[in-house]
């Protein structure tokens, strides 16, 4: 497993892109650092999918874990190897509100990656007229507006990092005749991003963003394929502004779901993201 990073800061990161984001590039302290307009479109379009995926704790994951532990049913559990995976739960419900805040704690690993993050959610549930559903897995569960704060880190292949940030997002049309949801909202993200290379003549090397991101996340249709719950359609939006030994880097992305997958984009290069380990292919 990789060696772990501290999460930033939100206050730290934010300052930090303050004071730099907008200012006349610095020279890299070295050439092993001198990556092309290509490689640091590539290197962010590495951590967006990674910042999406399912098995990297990513906004996927978010929507998954509500679906199977809220929405579906109350003992729904994800298909993750049992002794590599931890997990804390926390239920709280105000009826004054129609609020449960729900704390929990996740830990897992697999052939592709791992992640371990603690986050709070609050949920409200409605019915088809929009009226409160206390019990969580009602069957007449038809809506659902949840928000997201979370801290931890990833691991894959291609990268490791530390974040934290959140979200809000409009779960409709649940528990229609195909298990599933249509999803509307927004993630935010921010954190450390260490990026793993290799150079032509075969040396490894990394390089180490701090960034920030949003996605806003269009009509995703999410529904069961082999075994998971992925969108098969809508789109994300996501606006990724990072640091790199002072130099400012400025990306934007959108991702079209359809049955075989992401099809991600900064409207130049086009790369296919598997929407559950977040990797990336030409």
């Amino acid at each position: 497993m990789k060696r772990l990073l501290a999460p930033l800061s939100l206050a730290t990161l934010a300052l930090s892109l303050t004071l730099t984001l907008g200012c006349a590039e610095d020279e890299d302290p070295g050439a092993e650092l001198d990556l092309s307009q290509a490689d640091l479109t590539e290197d962010a379009a590495v951590t967006v999918g990674e910042s999406v995926a399912l098995e990297s704790g990513g906004l996927l994951e978010a929507l998954e874990s509500t679906l199977a532990n809220d929405v579906e049913s109350l003992g729904d559990a994800l298909p993750m190897a049992a002794d590599k995976d931890a997990r804390v739960d926390e239920a709280l419900f105000d009826s004054t509100t129609c609020v449960w805040t729900i704390t929990r704690a996740r830990s897992h690993e697999s052939e592709h990656g791992g992640f371990t993050w603690n986050q709070t959610r609050t949920l409200h549930f409605m019915d088809e007229a929009g009226a409160c559903v206390v019990q969580r897995g009602d069957s007449s569960i038809r809506a659902l507006d949840f928000t997201r704060e979370y801290s931890g880190s990833s691991w894959n292949r291609r990268r490791e990092g530390s974040k934290n940030g959140g979200g809000a997002w409009e779960l409709r049309s649940l528990h229609d005749a195909e298990p599933g949801c249509v999803a509307n909202g927004e993630h935010h993200e921010q954190g450390e991003s260490v990026i793993h290379r290799v150079r032509p003549n075969g040396e490894a090397f990394d390089v180490t963003y701090e960034y920030s991101l949003t996605a806003v996340g269009t009509d995703l249709l999410i529904l069961h394929r082999n075994g998971r719950r992925v969108p098969v359609a809508g789109t994300l939006h996501v606006v990724y502004d990072a640091l790199r030994n002072g130099r400012a880097i400025h990306r934007e992305f959108t991702i079209t779901f359809g049955e075989g997958g992401g099809s991600l984009t900064d409207g130049e290069t086009v790369w296919t993201v598997d929407p559950v380990t977040g990797e990336l292919a030409p």
